[in-house]
């Protein structure tokens, strides 16, 4: 029998999970039997389909369980009987790892992630809205890519990618994004693309200038490079520049997200806009323009690009395409200054740049043909009418207790609670109304941050949206009465 702790505080994709994963353990779930099938474990879990599907994913991805084409989802043969066996074995003497500096680096900025809390999914899009039928027709056109295209069996294919998908998402850059670039400035990645830029521009000791909040996960792949990280704060117009420009002359790198900031979904004012590039110019210092879910905006206020406003060819642009296409398509891109190409391209054939052709040539069909477009704008549409009625039920039914951001972009809502109640607690009555909040505590490097929240457009159904917030009503004001009455 599988038991879901919903007072867990995590995802409850990831409390199911584990749930299962227990199961197998303890021999409740034995090697070879089948699951349940997804729709009905999300029946009597009281989730959705596309969260037990997830977590089958990630316990595949953990050896736990296997998935066979037209027959479900197995047992596989636990981790634990393994763990076993190697128990049995006389144990070796425990010797200490020496690890280079970048390690100590990664390991420390690891460590430092205080407060972490859940996972950080709140620009996963929506799996059931993905474009699969479109894609598997992309998959079908082009499954015989590696027999029909002889260069691409050998090494010596461009580095940066599949040349008719960079000129199909140059196209798309252009007209979308108001960017001023070529197909041999555009790169395309399944790796970092932070890191990659960090290898080629951040020395141990140099100054890196970063938006606080920022990602936590982007944060410490700067972190493990070695640099000094100044934080530059954030307000309802993106990053403070006049704080940057008074601060420094100039530094390694600056990073920004100006078109949604991750996680307050603050946009940055062209004032601003103008401001940063025009010291950037002066300074000749690189700008980082993450522009990662700029592809949902909700009103006609949206600005263009750093990128191309930049006379002086300092930003690097990155963008990915698993914001629309989720695990479909897990590429991502940087559009980086035409001085810059030569290294990049040096780096990138000492490194290997690990990029699925076929995937590739589906993606080149899906956006010349339209599909890409077409879906960003039916899912824009969709999280349009989620983003209104999410707003409208937190302020008519917490009202007093919350404070909604005033943002106009991405797929995450992001508001203040007034409670006693901690962050873990919150996301513990979260979870019993199947919400997966997300704090953003772990964004900030500069101060401890409590009672502020993520809540991911795609994890409900509109028709939710009102019954989950009253239930979620409900359960803050009577623990924080409990407080109260304790105190």
């Amino acid at each position: 029998m599988i038991r879901r702790d919903a007072l867990s505080g995590e995802p409850v994709y990831k409390s199911l999970a584990r749930s299962i994963r227990e199961a197998i353990d303890s021999g409740s779930a034995v090697p070879g039997s089948q699951m349940p099938a997804a729709r009905q474990l999300a029946e009597q879990q009281g989730t959705s389909t596309a969260t037990v599907l997830r977590a089958y994913a990630y316990l595949t991805s953990l050896g736990y369980l296997q998935t066979l084409p037209k027959e479900g989802t197995f047992v596989a043969i636990p981790m634990s009987s393994a763990n076993k066996k190697a128990d049995s074995r006389s144990k070796a003497v425990v010797r200490t790892t020496k690890w280079s500096e970048y390690a100590q680096r990664l390991i420390t900025a690891s460590s430092e992630q205080v407060g972490w809390h859940g996972d950080f999914s709140a620009a996963v899009p929506a799996g059931n809205l993905l474009p699969v039928q479109a894609w598997e027709k992309m998959v079908l056109k082009n499954r015989r890519c590696y027999s029909t295209d002889k260069a691409f069996l050998s090494y010596s294919d461009d580095p940066f990618g599949f040349p008719p998908l960079r000129e199909a998402l140059c196209e798309y850059l252009r007209r979308a994004r108001g960017l001023v670039l070529s197909p041999d400035r555009v790169i395309l990645t399944s790796t970092s693309r932070t890191d990659q830029a960090a290898r080629l521009l951040i020395n141990v000791g140099d100054t890196v200038a970063i938006e606080d909040p920022w990602y936590p996960v982007s944060r410490r792949i700067l972190m493990a490079h070695g640099p000094k990280l100044v934080t530059i704060p954030v307000d309802d117009h993106g990053m403070i520049v006049e704080r940057l420009t008074n601060q420094m002359d100039g530094c390694a790198l600056v990073c920004v997200s100006p078109s949604h900031q991750d996680p307050t979904g603050a946009i940055m004012s062209m004032e601003r806009r103008q401001a940063l590039l025009e010291w950037a110019g002066h300074s000749d210092t690189f700008i980082w323009e993450h522009d990662f879910d700029s592809q949902y905006f909700y009103d006609n206020k949206r600005l263009p690009a750093l990128q191309g406003l930049d006379k002086n060819d300092l930003v690097i642009y990155s963008g990915s395409f698993w914001v629309t296409m989720g695990p479909m398509a897990r590429l991502g891109y940087l559009v980086v200054p035409e001085r810059m190409t030569k290294v990049f391209g040096e780096m990138i054939q000492v490194l290997g740049n690990d990029l699925s052709m076929l995937e590739q040539y589906c993606l080149n069909d899906f956006i010349r043909e339209g599909h890409w477009e077409r879906h960003i704008e039916k899912m824009r549409s969709v999280y349009s009418h989620r983003r209104q009625k999410l707003i409208f039920a937190l302020k008519t039914i917490l009202q007093e207790l919350i404070s909604v951001a005033e943002s106009s972009a991405g797929l995450h809502l992001t508001f203040r609670l007034r409670t006693a109640l901690s962050d873990h607690a919150v996301m513990a009555l979260a979870a019993q109304c199947n919400i997966s909040l997300i704090s953003t505590a772990p964004y900030y490097l500069s101060k401890d941050r409590s009672g502020e929240f993520l809540w991911p457009y795609w994890a409900l159904e509109e028709e939710q949206i009102e019954a989950a917030v009253a239930k979620l009503a409900v359960l803050l004001r009577q623990n924080s009465n409990s407080i109260d009455n304790s105190n």
